[in-house]
């Protein structure tokens, strides 16, 4: 049962004085048709969990309109620009790790492809 389960993860986190995480949120939090649903159960466990819970998500549409009256902050990561994400191919790629054919021009790379950080590093 998800709700005994979700019980179980805030009082654990309770008892040890831990911040729970939720990655892709929008897969727990999405919004509800109607009726009684898991989105209910974990939106009160939050309401009385004290502590600290961070939700990461990259479709935040897609949350539950009640779940944003109970978020205190909200942080944006932008898309990097060019000189970003230039910086990331550097920084990345600077590793002996690494093998990278010279000449590579990261300039025209960071420019030519909008990627993000994580898409970089796995391209790498």
């Amino acid at each position: 049962d998800n709700g005994s389960r979700f019980q179980s993860i805030f009082r654990e986190a309770e008892l040890s004085d831990a911040i729970i995480f939720f990655d892709e949120c929008e897969m727990l939090f999405a919004k509800r048709d109607s009726g009684p649903s898991q989105v209910t159960e974990l939106l009160t466990e939050l309401e009385r969990f004290e502590g600290i819970v961070l939700l990461a998500t990259n479709r935040p549409f897609d949350l539950d309109e009640a779940m944003y009256r109970r978020i205190s902050e909200v942080f944006e990561f932008k898309q990097p620009n060019h000189a970003e994400r230039l910086e990331i191919w550097k920084l990345l790629t600077s590793h002996e790790s690494v093998p990278v054919e010279d000449g590579i021009d990261w300039e025209a790379v960071a420019l030519q492809y909008e990627l993000t950080g994580g898409f970089i590093k796995n391209a790498v």
